[in-house]
């Protein structure tokens, strides 16, 4: 039981997860203009930022026990769950401002978690929610590139692709809007486009993609 917790469990969850909520925003998306309907009430883009933020913060809290659970097998390992962060270790934000927490027995580990499970989603709930705010103030210049709730959609999309992704969606938001712009253009006689779209298929190739074009274009310093 516990080789499949540390093993397939954990590798699987955040696949599985990130899909079932990628499919709910695309969902969400298609039926956006059914807000309404008794029924679809619960349904809704402020769920969906609600449902990517709570495992955006789950998914390391997991990590989190299943590394302490992993170490407290063997005797060798279980000093890594007592021991204070030595004082050679560089200062940081974390350790500046919270000492007591790093001097601990467990000072170590929490050092440990919090660099390999915890700032990276940290900056991409930091991002996510400063793009959103971006969205808020663009929205009020030009509304007419926003349909319903695309600014929710924007935040949940940009909290579930995380950070380095993020790096990747961006751009590819904007690769999105000029190439809708155009099939809308084209096919519709439309002369403008809302983001919905473009964030959907830039957050498609950040999940699909992501990791092969940080590579690609010399991004991998970007990773934690």
């Amino acid at each position: 039981m516990l080789q499949f917790f540390v093993g397939p469990f954990l590798i699987w969850l955040p696949r599985v997860a990130t899909a079932v909520l990628f499919i709910l925003a695309v969902y969400l998306y298609l039926n956006r203009h059914r807000h309404e309907i008794k029924k679809y009430r619960f349904l809704n883009f402020k769920t969906l930022v609600l449902l990517v933020l709570g495992f955006t913060i789950l998914y390391p809290i997991i990590l989190t026990i299943a590394q302490y659970i992993f170490w407290n097998q063997s005797e060798f390992t279980r000093t890594f769950l007592n021991s204070p962060l030595s004082e050679d270790v560089p200062n940081t934000f974390f350790t500046d401002y919270f000492p007591a927490l790093f001097q601990s027995k467990l000072g170590y580990f929490f050092f440990y978690s919090l660099g390999r499970f915890w700032i990276g989603p940290m900056i991409a709930i930091a991002i996510s929610y400063g793009f959103a705010g971006f969205l808020a103030v663009l929205r009020k210049h030009r509304d007419r590139f926003f349909d319903t709730g695309e600014i929710q959609l924007g935040l949940a999309l940009s909290m579930l692709v995380g950070w380095p992704n993020f790096a990747v969606f961006l751009p590819m938001v904007f690769l999105f809007i000029v190439l809708t712009g155009i099939v809308r253009a084209i096919l519709f006689k439309e002369a403008y486009t809302t983001l919905g779209w473009p964030f959907i298929s830039a957050a498609a190739v950040a999940l699909m993609f992501g990791s092969n074009l940080i590579d690609i274009f010399n991004l991998a310093v970007l990773r934690i």
